[in-house]
């Protein structure tokens, strides 16, 4: 199982940030409720960051062995733990780091 994806650890969660920041980003651009101040106090590309490095070393761990159904038990585990620790952050009120 060979990707033109090397290295993974950097391109993982580089497109986790992109799909989950930019699909937030969208979300609140179709809702269009005025400005979107959010993204800025938010603890969300962290988490995208955080979920998206861990599945590529799952990912790259994995490709040593032919078991498509643990690849496919981690997608759905990342996805699941990442929910869950979005929602974990809006609900404790966590915020990301200031610069």
């Amino acid at each position: 199982m060979r990707s033109w994806a090397e290295p993974l650890w950097l391109w993982g969660p580089l497109y986790a940030v992109i799909s989950g920041a930019g699909g937030g980003i969208l979300r609140d651009v179709i809702r269009a409720d005025g400005p979107i101040s959010v993204l800025q106090t938010s603890f969300y590309v962290e988490v995208c960051v955080l979920w998206g490095l861990l599945l590529s070393l799952t990912v790259y761990w994995l490709a040593q062995e032919e078991r498509p159904e643990l690849l496919r038990l981690a997608v759905v585990c990342t996805v699941a733990g990442a929910l869950l620790t979005r929602m974990v952050a809006v609900r404790r009120g966590t915020t990301s780091p200031r610069v």
